[in-house]
């Protein structure tokens, strides 16, 4: 199977005026949606993917990692969400979108759903689930405005009220351009937090 490159559909951003309208219903999948489905596609590197989707009993809605030159030069990095729709997401060069999966295409997507399931977090998937947002505050005082629906989050964190301690936790990486690097190990997500600090979305 097939890997995307890591700089596929990157997304780069100006966060000018059209930044100021935040679609509440993908706020609103993100906090309380039943998710059924989590389409991701992988890169070649573990644990990082393109994007990651929720495919949830309240709509769906992609996560991305997109991209913000800074005036000094340094391009930063948020999460976004944007729509998800299986008809047209990663199309190979024959057309066929790479969910739902298939093995004649080019590249599948991978439902992680299923992995997280198995690992006994049920009900960080199907709610009720608390949701916090992180960002990286010396890119905020480097001149990065607040871009997107979730207002220039480099991390969201998703936790089960009845799963212990489970946390999966979504980042935008700078190690591969406008991707994501999804965590469960409890000490790599404490070592991404200690760089962010955590805000309220509103």
């Amino acid at each position: 199977m097939g890997h995307p490159r890591s700089d596929m559909g990157k997304e780069r951003k100006d966060c000018g005026q059209g930044w100021a309208t935040r679609p509440l219903q993908f706020v609103d999948i993100l906090l309380h949606g039943e998710i059924r489905q989590m389409p991701a596609l992988s890169l070649k590197r573990q644990g990082f993917y393109a994007d990651l989707a929720l495919v949830t009993d309240k709509g769906d809605v992609r996560i991305v990692g997109e991209g913000f030159d800074l005036p000094s030069g340094i391009e930063v990095f948020f999460l976004n969400l944007v729509e998800f729709s299986a008809e047209t997401y990663w199309k190979d060069k024959a057309g066929n979108p790479a969910w739902p999966p298939s093995a004649t295409q080019l590249w599948s997507a991978v439902d992680l759903f299923l992995t997280f399931k198995q690992r006994g977090m049920g009900s960080l998937l199907s709610g009720p689930r608390q949701v916090r947002f992180y960002r990286n505050a010396s890119d905020l005082f480097s001149g990065l405005p607040p871009c997107g629906v979730l207002q220039s989050a480099a991390a969201v964190s998703l936790s089960g009220e009845a799963c212990g301690p489970c946390q999966l936790l979504i980042y935008a990486t700078p190690e591969l351009a406008c991707s994501l690097e999804v965590v469960l190990e409890r000490a790599r997500i404490e070592s991404i937090l200690a760089e962010l600090e955590e805000f309220d979305l509103s």
